[in-house]
């Protein structure tokens, strides 16, 4: 365990990987003079806990995917 802190390796290597890949995306895109993003900003956090969703806050989220891919109002 304490050497995979010091080198990590399999799946928590691999997340952090894509988050630098994530990060240099960012980066070169964001403007000059704006803060850039920290890598943890871009690394899965699997130990937090998870806040359950209200309804109200459902409907909120199935509205936004719907504008995003072009959903009609009253279409089913």
């Amino acid at each position: 365990m304490a050497y995979s802190q010091i080198e990590p390796w399999g799946e928590e290597r691999a997340d952090l990987r894509t988050a630098l890949i994530c990060k240099v995306l960012a980066d070169v895109n964001t403007p000059a003079g704006k803060p850039r993003a920290k890598l943890e900003d871009f690394m899965l956090k699997f130990d937090q806990e998870r806040k359950a969703q209200t309804t109200d806050e459902m409907i909120g989220t199935a509205a936004q995917i719907s504008a995003i891919y072009g959903a009609q109002e009253g279409v089913e």
